[in-house]
């Protein structure tokens, strides 16, 4: 059960990383625009 947590949690920051990735991109094109 801790591993398969772990696992999940790894994935969740991975996927708060591309997010936070992406809205910095819309939010950069959204100003230039």
């Amino acid at each position: 059960m801790n591993h398969s947590q772990n696992l999940h949690n790894i994935g969740n920051v991975h996927y708060d990383d591309i997010s936070f990735d992406v809205f910095k991109k819309v939010e950069i094109t959204g100003d230039n625009r």
